[in-house]
């Protein structure tokens, strides 16, 4: 739940998260989105509208959207005590195995409480049942990620051995 009181001033007021990816919703608690968001590479065009976008995203409403990125495991829970980069599963040519986890993200907003409710449901999907039409789109989008992005994605030695894999047929 983010509390906006005025423009300018919005707080992670209360979370609650069952299977994170790679974060630990504790260290969020009473940071503002910029605070929140500080680690994720490439935000200067959100970032610059942050206080606007705080506002409006306390109109009522629902607002949908989607974030995705790979892994090599399908565990839902990837708490950051739980995958630490000591522990964390890269990918393994010789028995492959790559999983798209999507989330769905919700916000409700709350106009008459000046706040909004973010939701995060994760979904995973192997990537060997997914069809070809989104294999060659998910092998596109992964080639086209930056250097900075895959670094945080966490998956920078991981790419190019995931794409020659899917081009390879799987």
């Amino acid at each position: 739940v983010v509390h906006v009181p005025v423009k300018g001033e919005d707080r992670l007021i209360s979370v609650h998260a069952c299977a994170p990816s790679w974060w630990d919703p504790s260290e969020k608690l009473g940071k503002s989105f910029l605070g929140i968001h500080t680690p994720i590479p490439e935000m200067e065009h959100i970032n610059r509208n942050a206080e606007n976008m705080m506002r409006a995203l306390t109109r009522e409403g629902i607002r949908q959207r989607f974030v995705w990125g790979i892994q090599f495991d399908d565990r839902l829970n990837r708490h950051s005590s739980v995958i630490t980069p000591e522990n964390r599963i890269g990918f393994d040519s010789e028995s492959p195995e790559v999983f798209v986890r999507v989330e769905r993200q919700c916000i409700i907003g709350f106009p008459n409480e000046s706040g909004f409710l973010f939701t995060i449901r994760p979904y995973i999907y192997d990537v060997t049942t997914l069809s070809s039409e989104h294999r060659r789109n998910l092998r596109d989008a992964l080639g086209s990620l930056s250097p900075g992005i895959l670094r945080y994605k966490g998956i920078e030695d991981d790419v190019e051995l995931v794409i020659a894999w899917m081009e390879s047929g799987l």
